[in-house]
């Protein structure tokens, strides 16, 4: 009986701990904004709906304690992996007391197979999509971002990541220059790239994911920048980068990568994405996995220049850019009616703020009408 109480205890207060996580994610703006990026660009892909209060109420917490059960009681389906300079013979004995004495689940095998991973359903929008989140925030702080699907060669999927990876970084330096430099509007601006969705399982011709230009600034500014930087993309793909700015590229990849081939945290990161590969799941092979990175890095860097990384431009982005992309725009929502005809008046075209301007005035004269009876009322009471 007491150890059944102490369980119901621990129930509890893990049920409490996850409900006040979520309470947390409901008052974040940016959970909000980052929430609906994702239900666009992955089409309401389940995965990325956000947890609900009135879910978490309907959890069953002996099902979910069941499931853990299930989906962690085996040890040899584990895979551990240690990274750094450790004395092995001294850790193989800890390993041995803590983790190969966990009795084995019956009629269960070792480690899964990565191949019998359920893919996502998800999809990026066909048509480019424009969107602005209000969210409840006193800050006058915009976010942006605009995203573009991309789509690899799965047989020659590992070259073009690393072609990925420089247009990207070539990207980024140019919304640099342009965005934060010249024009001072932009406090910070990034370029990244996703591929999270796609499972190792996946067969198609095409290994999908997406990149990303993400950048905060005035919210008045807003509309301009997102034209100032699907423009700038758009000049790359047309006239593609100069000679000066390779050569730039180029020593950068390789200091970067003369800096984080020192590191355990890289080869932890290559070691645990390589065990859940699916070239990994058909050759058994990590070395094989490795030499593959290393190779096909020295193969692209090989014939890095202006042309090629112009060809890619256009063959990794949709091209034109501006053919199918999202733009979405977190806008900050000041509480109460006379404090949002503020914001939009201060973050508007001369055109919006002359009509906002009327409508305050209509509102403040109401109000004033409103309070006049009020005190006619009351003296004739």
């Amino acid at each position: 009986c007491l150890l059944l109480l102490v369980m119901l205890l621990l129930f509890c207060y893990a049920q409490l701990q996850v409900r006040q996580g979520v309470e947390a994610q409901l008052r974040n703006p940016l959970h909000a904004y980052h929430t609906r990026i994702r239900q666009i660009n992955y089409e309401g892909c389940y995965f990325f709906d956000p947890i609900t209060l009135e879910e978490l109420d309907k959890v069953d917490l002996e099902a979910a304690c069941r499931h853990h059960r299930a989906a962690f009681s085996n040890p040899a389906e584990f895979t551990l992996m240690f990274t750094g300079n450790a004395k092995f013979t001294a850790l193989l004995p800890l390993v041995t007391m803590y983790l190969a004495t966990i009795p084995a689940a019956p009629g269960r095998g070792g480690p899964m197979d990565c191949r019998e991973t359920k893919p996502l359903p998800f999809k990026f929008p066909e048509a480019p999509v424009v969107e602005d989140v209000e969210v409840d925030m006193v800050s006058p702080l915009t976010q942006s971002q605009i995203t573009f699907p991309v789509g690899l060669n799965r047989q020659t999927a590992r070259e073009e990541l690393w072609w990925l990876s420089a247009v990207n970084r070539l990207l980024e330096t140019r919304l640099l220059q342009k965005l934060r430099f010249e024009f001072g509007d932009v406090y910070t601006v990034s370029v990244s790239s996703f591929f999270g969705c796609e499972a190792p399982s996946s067969t198609g011709k095409l290994l999908w994911g997406d990149v990303s230009i993400a950048f905060t600034c005035d919210p008045a500014n807003k509309g301009r920048l997102v034209e100032m930087a699907l423009a700038t993309l758009e000049l790359l793909q047309e006239e593609g980068p100069t000679q000066a700015e390779v050569d730039t590229l180029l020593k950068l990849e390789t200091f970067d990568w003369e800096n984080v081939t020192q590191e355990n945290s890289f080869f932890h990161d290559v070691i645990v994405n390589g065990y859940q590969s699916r070239k990994f799941a058909e050759t058994g092979d990590l070395d094989a996995v490795w030499s593959r990175i290393r190779d096909s890095r020295t193969e692209v860097m090989a014939v890095m220049n202006p042309d090629s990384l112009h060809s890619m431009l256009r063959q990794l982005f949709p091209y034109p850019c501006r053919s199918r992309y999202t733009a979405i725009t977190m806008m900050p929502r000041p509480p109460g009616l006379l404090g949002r005809l503020i914001f939009k008046w201060m973050t508007s075209s001369s055109s919006t703020k002359a009509a906002i301007a009327i409508a305050g005035a209509g509102l403040l004269v109401v109000a004033g009408a409103a309070g006049a009876a009020a005190i006619r009322r009351k003296v004739a009471a």
